[in-house]
Protein backbone atom coordinates (compact mmCIF):
# COMPACT_ATOMS: atom_id res chain seq x y z
CA UNK A 1 0.00 0.00 0.00
CA UNK A 2 1.31 3.49 -1.10
CA UNK A 3 -0.41 6.00 0.27
CA UNK A 4 0.43 9.97 -0.98
CA UNK A 5 0.34 11.61 2.09
CA UNK A 6 2.24 11.13 5.82
CA UNK A 7 -0.30 9.55 7.59
CA UNK A 8 1.52 8.13 10.80
CA UNK A 9 -0.32 4.37 10.78
CA UNK A 10 -0.71 2.17 13.53
CA UNK A 11 -2.84 -1.05 14.43
CA UNK A 12 -4.36 -2.97 16.80
CA UNK A 13 -6.71 -5.30 18.34
CA UNK A 14 -10.01 -4.75 20.51
CA UNK A 15 -12.39 -7.24 21.99
CA UNK A 16 -15.62 -8.06 19.97
CA UNK A 17 -19.01 -8.98 22.21
CA UNK A 18 -17.39 -12.41 23.09
CA UNK A 19 -13.98 -11.57 23.73
CA UNK A 20 -13.21 -12.38 20.03
CA UNK A 21 -9.96 -10.95 18.64
CA UNK A 22 -10.83 -8.40 16.24
CA UNK A 23 -8.79 -6.11 14.02
CA UNK A 24 -8.21 -2.45 13.54
CA UNK A 25 -5.91 0.34 12.56
CA UNK A 26 -5.66 4.16 12.36
CA UNK A 27 -4.15 6.78 10.29
CA UNK A 28 -3.91 9.92 12.33
CA UNK A 29 -2.04 13.39 11.93
CA UNK A 30 -1.22 16.63 14.37
CA UNK A 31 -4.26 18.87 15.69
CA UNK A 32 -6.73 16.45 13.91
CA UNK A 33 -10.25 18.45 13.57
CA UNK A 34 -12.24 15.07 13.69
CA UNK A 35 -12.32 11.83 13.25
CA UNK A 36 -13.88 9.34 10.64
CA UNK A 37 -14.95 6.19 12.48
CA UNK A 38 -14.97 3.38 9.08
CA UNK A 39 -17.07 0.35 8.83
CA UNK A 40 -16.29 -2.05 5.47
CA UNK A 41 -18.43 -4.21 3.51
CA UNK A 42 -18.83 -7.54 3.23
CA UNK A 43 -16.25 -9.73 2.27
CA UNK A 44 -13.66 -6.94 2.41
CA UNK A 45 -11.77 -5.17 4.93
CA UNK A 46 -10.15 -1.98 6.14
CA UNK A 47 -7.47 -2.19 4.06
CA UNK A 48 -9.25 -1.76 1.37
CA UNK A 49 -10.15 1.98 2.40
CA UNK A 50 -6.29 3.42 2.15
CA UNK A 51 -7.54 5.04 -1.12
CA UNK A 52 -10.91 6.87 1.06
CA UNK A 53 -8.43 7.60 3.68
CA UNK A 54 -5.84 9.25 1.65
CA UNK A 55 -8.33 11.03 0.17
CA UNK A 56 -9.49 12.66 3.64
CA UNK A 57 -6.20 13.81 4.44
CA UNK A 58 -6.19 17.28 3.27
CA UNK A 59 -10.08 17.75 5.60
CA UNK A 60 -7.64 17.47 8.85
CA UNK A 61 -9.61 14.63 10.48
CA UNK A 62 -8.21 11.31 11.58
CA UNK A 63 -9.61 8.01 10.14
CA UNK A 64 -9.76 5.12 12.17
CA UNK A 65 -11.10 1.41 10.38
CA UNK A 66 -12.25 -2.28 11.81
CA UNK A 67 -12.52 -5.37 10.44
CA UNK A 68 -15.18 -7.95 11.33
CA UNK A 69 -14.96 -10.81 12.51
CA UNK A 70 -14.07 -13.55 10.08
CA UNK A 71 -12.66 -11.10 7.65
CA UNK A 72 -9.54 -9.16 6.78
CA UNK A 73 -7.05 -9.65 9.86
CA UNK A 74 -9.76 -10.43 13.13
CA UNK A 75 -10.29 -13.84 14.00
CA UNK A 76 -12.76 -16.20 12.81
CA UNK A 77 -13.65 -18.55 9.95
CA UNK A 78 -13.74 -16.19 6.98
CA UNK A 79 -17.12 -14.60 6.13
CA UNK A 80 -18.92 -16.83 9.31
CA UNK A 81 -20.95 -15.04 12.10
CA UNK A 82 -23.64 -16.86 14.21
CA UNK A 83 -26.48 -13.96 13.16
CA UNK A 84 -26.07 -10.49 11.45
CA UNK A 85 -26.51 -8.95 14.72
CA UNK A 86 -22.98 -10.28 16.17
CA UNK A 87 -21.51 -7.70 13.81
CA UNK A 88 -23.96 -5.29 15.28
CA UNK A 89 -22.87 -6.03 18.67
CA UNK A 90 -19.03 -6.13 17.66
CA UNK A 91 -19.19 -2.48 16.31
CA UNK A 92 -20.78 -1.27 19.63
CA UNK A 93 -17.57 -2.77 21.38
CA UNK A 94 -15.56 -0.84 19.08
CA UNK A 95 -17.58 2.38 19.71
CA UNK A 96 -17.58 2.32 23.60
CA UNK A 97 -13.40 1.53 23.58
CA UNK A 98 -13.20 4.49 21.41
CA UNK A 99 -15.00 6.63 24.04
CA UNK A 100 -12.66 5.87 26.34
CA UNK A 101 -9.49 6.78 24.46
CA UNK A 102 -8.44 10.28 25.17
CA UNK A 103 -7.05 10.65 22.00
CA UNK A 104 -10.82 10.71 20.44
CA UNK A 105 -13.00 11.60 23.00
CA UNK A 106 -12.88 15.51 22.60
CA UNK A 107 -13.28 15.25 18.84
CA UNK A 108 -16.01 15.30 16.78
CA UNK A 109 -17.02 11.82 14.72
CA UNK A 110 -18.45 10.62 11.65
CA UNK A 111 -19.74 7.24 11.49
CA UNK A 112 -18.23 6.35 7.87
CA UNK A 113 -19.87 2.75 6.41
CA UNK A 114 -19.92 1.00 2.93
CA UNK A 115 -22.47 -1.52 1.63
CA UNK A 116 -23.56 -4.06 4.58
CA UNK A 117 -21.08 -1.76 7.19
CA UNK A 118 -23.89 0.59 6.87
CA UNK A 119 -26.55 -1.60 7.73
CA UNK A 120 -24.48 -2.66 11.08
CA UNK A 121 -23.78 0.93 11.54
CA UNK A 122 -27.46 2.16 11.18
CA UNK A 123 -28.87 -0.48 13.37
CA UNK A 124 -26.58 0.36 15.63
CA UNK A 125 -27.09 4.03 15.71
CA UNK A 126 -30.89 3.06 15.80
CA UNK A 127 -30.28 1.33 18.98
CA UNK A 128 -27.18 3.45 20.58
CA UNK A 129 -27.54 3.71 24.33
CA UNK A 130 -24.28 5.17 24.91
CA UNK A 131 -23.05 8.96 24.94
CA UNK A 132 -21.27 9.07 21.31
CA UNK A 133 -19.89 12.03 19.90
CA UNK A 134 -21.17 11.27 16.23
CA UNK A 135 -21.81 14.15 14.72
CA UNK A 136 -23.01 12.57 11.08
CA UNK A 137 -23.38 9.94 9.06
CA UNK A 138 -21.73 8.75 5.62
CA UNK A 139 -23.62 6.06 4.09
CA UNK A 140 -21.81 4.55 0.39
CA UNK A 141 -23.69 2.08 -1.57
CA UNK A 142 -25.44 1.08 2.06
CA UNK A 143 -27.49 -2.51 1.92
CA UNK A 144 -31.17 -1.32 2.66
CA UNK A 145 -32.60 -3.58 -0.03
CA UNK A 146 -30.99 -6.12 -2.52
CA UNK A 147 -29.74 -4.95 -6.66
CA UNK A 148 -31.44 -8.14 -7.59
CA UNK A 149 -34.55 -10.15 -6.34
CA UNK A 150 -33.21 -13.66 -4.27
CA UNK A 151 -35.08 -16.43 -4.98
CA UNK A 152 -37.27 -17.57 -2.86
CA UNK A 153 -35.45 -21.82 -2.85
CA UNK A 154 -32.62 -19.89 -1.89
CA UNK A 155 -34.13 -18.27 1.19
CA UNK A 156 -35.56 -21.30 2.20
CA UNK A 157 -31.92 -23.52 1.43
CA UNK A 158 -30.40 -20.15 3.98
CA UNK A 159 -33.19 -21.09 6.44
CA UNK A 160 -32.69 -25.02 6.41
CA UNK A 161 -29.14 -24.45 6.84
CA UNK A 162 -29.51 -22.15 9.39
CA UNK A 163 -31.02 -24.72 11.30
CA UNK A 164 -29.62 -27.59 10.02
CA UNK A 165 -25.45 -26.57 9.21
CA UNK A 166 -25.48 -23.06 11.05
CA UNK A 167 -21.66 -22.79 10.26
CA UNK A 168 -21.76 -23.86 6.72
CA UNK A 169 -21.08 -20.72 4.74
CA UNK A 170 -21.63 -19.95 0.81
CA UNK A 171 -20.91 -18.02 -1.77
CA UNK A 172 -22.56 -14.73 -2.58
CA UNK A 173 -22.01 -14.58 -6.19
CA UNK A 174 -20.69 -11.06 -6.21
CA UNK A 175 -18.23 -10.55 -8.89
CA UNK A 176 -15.72 -8.08 -8.68
CA UNK A 177 -15.92 -6.49 -12.08
CA UNK A 178 -19.83 -5.47 -10.63
CA UNK A 179 -17.31 -3.75 -7.72
CA UNK A 180 -15.32 -0.82 -9.67
CA UNK A 181 -14.41 -0.21 -13.29
CA UNK A 182 -10.98 0.30 -12.59
CA UNK A 183 -8.81 -2.24 -14.24
CA UNK A 184 -5.89 -1.46 -11.20
CA UNK A 185 -8.36 -2.06 -8.75
CA UNK A 186 -9.40 -5.16 -9.95
CA UNK A 187 -6.01 -6.30 -10.41
CA UNK A 188 -5.43 -5.78 -6.47
CA UNK A 189 -8.74 -7.11 -6.29
CA UNK A 190 -7.91 -10.56 -7.75
CA UNK A 191 -4.35 -10.78 -5.55
CA UNK A 192 -5.84 -9.95 -2.53
CA UNK A 193 -5.33 -13.08 -0.35
CA UNK A 194 -8.07 -11.26 2.89
CA UNK A 195 -10.84 -10.68 0.20
CA UNK A 196 -13.55 -13.45 0.20
CA UNK A 197 -16.70 -14.15 -1.19
CA UNK A 198 -18.12 -16.38 2.01
CA UNK A 199 -21.64 -15.77 3.90
CA UNK A 200 -23.32 -17.75 6.27
CA UNK A 201 -26.86 -18.44 7.12
CA UNK A 202 -27.39 -16.69 9.74
CA UNK A 203 -25.62 -13.44 8.52
CA UNK A 204 -27.53 -13.48 5.56
CA UNK A 205 -30.99 -14.33 7.14
CA UNK A 206 -29.85 -11.58 9.76
CA UNK A 207 -29.43 -9.01 7.25
CA UNK A 208 -32.62 -9.34 5.85
CA UNK A 209 -34.37 -8.57 9.71
CA UNK A 210 -32.03 -5.82 9.86
CA UNK A 211 -33.03 -4.24 6.12
CA UNK A 212 -36.70 -4.71 6.83
CA UNK A 213 -36.14 -2.99 11.33
CA UNK A 214 -33.93 0.33 9.24
CA UNK A 215 -36.40 0.62 6.86
CA UNK A 216 -39.46 0.77 9.59
CA UNK A 217 -37.73 3.02 11.64
CA UNK A 218 -35.77 5.31 9.67
CA UNK A 219 -37.80 8.59 10.78
CA UNK A 220 -36.53 7.91 14.11
CA UNK A 221 -33.08 9.27 12.71
CA UNK A 222 -31.94 12.58 13.59
CA UNK A 223 -28.17 12.48 12.35
CA UNK A 224 -27.24 14.39 10.23
CA UNK A 225 -26.98 12.08 7.00
CA UNK A 226 -24.48 11.99 3.56
CA UNK A 227 -25.59 9.16 1.44
CA UNK A 228 -23.35 8.16 -2.07
CA UNK A 229 -24.88 6.27 -4.35
CA UNK A 230 -23.59 4.41 -7.19
CA UNK A 231 -25.48 4.69 -10.43
CA UNK A 232 -24.48 1.62 -11.78
CA UNK A 233 -24.85 -1.05 -8.48
CA UNK A 234 -26.49 -4.19 -9.55
CA UNK A 235 -25.47 -4.94 -5.51
CA UNK A 236 -27.43 -3.07 -3.54
CA UNK A 237 -31.08 -1.65 -4.33
CA UNK A 238 -30.37 2.53 -4.98
CA UNK A 239 -34.37 2.64 -4.52
CA UNK A 240 -34.68 1.39 -1.53
CA UNK A 241 -31.66 3.87 -0.18
CA UNK A 242 -33.19 6.49 -1.59
CA UNK A 243 -36.59 5.47 0.71
CA UNK A 244 -35.07 5.21 3.41
CA UNK A 245 -33.09 8.39 3.11
CA UNK A 246 -36.49 10.24 2.41
CA UNK A 247 -37.64 8.75 5.90
CA UNK A 248 -35.05 10.06 7.73
CA UNK A 249 -35.89 12.75 9.93
CA UNK A 250 -32.49 14.63 10.13
CA UNK A 251 -33.06 18.50 8.66
CA UNK A 252 -29.90 18.16 7.33
CA UNK A 253 -29.13 15.54 4.67
CA UNK A 254 -27.58 15.04 1.33
CA UNK A 255 -28.03 12.49 -1.64
CA UNK A 256 -25.35 11.90 -4.14
CA UNK A 257 -25.91 9.84 -6.93
CA UNK A 258 -22.02 9.07 -9.41
CA UNK A 259 -24.00 7.92 -12.52
CA UNK A 260 -21.35 6.22 -13.44
CA UNK A 261 -20.10 4.67 -10.73
CA UNK A 262 -20.63 1.02 -9.91
CA UNK A 263 -20.40 -0.62 -6.46
CA UNK A 264 -17.31 0.33 -4.60
CA UNK A 265 -17.37 4.32 -5.05
CA UNK A 266 -14.54 4.84 -3.13
CA UNK A 267 -12.45 2.42 -5.55
CA UNK A 268 -14.13 3.92 -8.37
CA UNK A 269 -12.76 5.88 -11.55
CA UNK A 270 -15.41 8.98 -9.83
CA UNK A 271 -13.22 8.64 -6.44
CA UNK A 272 -11.91 12.43 -6.15
CA UNK A 273 -15.32 13.56 -6.56
CA UNK A 274 -16.66 11.49 -3.56
CA UNK A 275 -14.12 12.62 -1.95
CA UNK A 276 -14.38 16.11 -2.34
CA UNK A 277 -18.21 15.66 -1.78
CA UNK A 278 -17.57 14.15 1.78
CA UNK A 279 -15.12 17.06 2.76
CA UNK A 280 -17.87 19.63 1.74
CA UNK A 281 -20.41 17.84 3.88
CA UNK A 282 -18.41 17.54 7.37
CA UNK A 283 -16.79 20.54 6.95
CA UNK A 284 -19.37 22.54 9.52
CA UNK A 285 -18.70 19.60 11.88
CA UNK A 286 -15.25 20.36 12.62
CA UNK A 287 -13.17 21.76 15.17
Amino acid sequence: MIMKYPWKRQESYFNGFDNQKLFYQEWTQKNPKGLFVITHGHGEHSECYHRLVDGLYTSGWDCIAWDWRGHGRSEGKRGYAGHFSHYVWDYKKFLEMLVHQDLYKDLPWIALAHSMGGLIQTRTLLDNKISLPIKAQVLSSPLFGLGTEIPLLKDLAALAAFHLYPKLTLGNDLKNDSLTRDPAVLTEFEKDPLRHEQISPGVYIGFLQAIEYVQKKASHLKTPLLLQLAGQDVVVSNTEASRFFEAVSSPIKTKKVYHDSYHEIYNDLDKAECFEDIQDFIRPFSL
